[in-house]
């Protein structure tokens, strides 16, 4: 599965998010890097690395293991789906906690690599919605894939994926990932498919919408999207909110709506054979905390699924971020369970449908 797009952005710029976190990394946690959790008593979280990992630390890691006295220690591998299912399958599990993606933790699913949670040992009544909680993975924060353009190229707002698809009235170049997830969802949006009926996914007629944008869309790794919006070469299509803002605020001239967004949550969920499973569910409780999970939006940006901490945010802000009672309403969720049960055959399909002539 595609590595999540949000590892790169956040509320601070690097070299002032470095300086701050500092201090963090000269705690213990910033030595614990071993991929192996068997002493008794520590916990292995996996995630991403990077500047994205810096912040994970400094909101949760670190608090929580100065609150706990266990052990954090950190590798990276999340995406690393093969990794954990050589361990997993030679019952040699040497990490707990996986930073997961809705379409990764689908993965996990498909596998059967993870873990039912305890759910009595871990405050799903703190969660914001129904949605954040499965017997597999809860949701640590919310994301959000919003309808965006490029206001040189494109006056006029754009209300709906209907219009995205609409290149008689708002010509240019449309861009999207080459990956099926999140795709498919908003051309059967784009289609007139109601969001609350988007599930289960009706897959041919997905493919029937991309192919009437499929001569104006290109199809991309998230970098080289990134990096077209930017250069203004791609004027509307998918990309997420936190890499629309970064490059808003780089000077890039973008507009966005939360209407008919794509909402994604990040979930921790616990690897098969875990070997200190009862830590893990400790830190993924300490996460829904509304202190670590106001630090994450405070550092990384990545709206709480805490209903304590989603409450405490300032309205003008609330108004502006995925999950909150003022976006909420306009939003339709990834069904990562969907996509554990089909995404092998319609991954496939996409593939092969992106070589085919447009």
């Amino acid at each position: 599965m595609v590595r999540d797009e949000r590892r790169t952005t956040g509320a601070l710029s690097r070299r002032s998010f470095l300086r701050r976190g500092a201090a963090a990394g000269a705690l213990a946690l910033a030595a614990g890097r071993s991929t192996s959790a068997r002493a008794a008593g520590n916990v292995v979280y996996v995630g991403f690395g990077g500047i994205y990992e810096q912040g994970i630390r400094q909101a949760v890691l670190t608090p929580f293991q100065q609150q706990s006295g266990i052990q954090v220690d950190v590798t990276t591998g999340a995406s690393a789906i093969a990794k954990m299912r050589a361990m997993v399958s030679a019952r040699r599990t040497e990490w707990d906690v996986v930073d997961a993606t809705g379409p990764a933790f689908g993965q996990l699913l498909t596998d059967n690599l993870i873990q039912k949670l305890d759910l009595s040992k871990i405050n799903t009544a703190e969660l914001a919605s129904p949605k954040y909680v499965g017997p597999y993975g809860v949701a640590i924060y919310a994301y959000s894939h919003n309808i965006f353009w490029n206001t040189k190229a494109i006056p006029g707002p754009l209300t709906s994926w209907a219009d995205v698809w609409n290149v008689g009235k708002f010509p240019g170049k449309r861009g999207f990932q080459n990956v099926p997830w999140y795709t498919l969802e908003v051309a059967l949006v784009a289609d007139g498919v109601p969001m609350e009926r988007l599930y289960p996914l009706d897959v041919d007629r997905a493919f029937r919408s991309l192919d009437r944008i499929k001569a104006h869309a290109a199809f991309l790794d998230l970098n080289t999207l990134t990096n077209l919006v930017a250069q203004q070469e791609i004027v509307t299509g998918d990309l997420n909110l936190a890499r629309v803002q970064k490059l808003k605020k780089d000077g890039v001239p973008l507009a966005y709506t939360w209407k008919e967004t794509l909402v994604d949550v990040e979930r921790w969920p616990i690897l098969e054979g875990a070997p200190n499973a009862a830590q893990a569910h400790q830190l993924i409780n300490f996460a829904l905390q509304p202190e670590p999970q106001l630090q994450i939006l405070k550092i990384l940006g990545y709206s709480p699924t805490s209903r304590t901490a989603i409450a405490r945010i300032d309205a003008e802000q609330a108004r502006d971020l995925p999950g909150t009672p003022a976006t909420a309403p306009q939003s339709f969720y990834l069904d990562p369970e969907w996509w554990a049960r089909n995404g092998k055959a319609v991954e496939k399909r996409f593939q092969e449908w992106l070589l085919t002539a447009k």
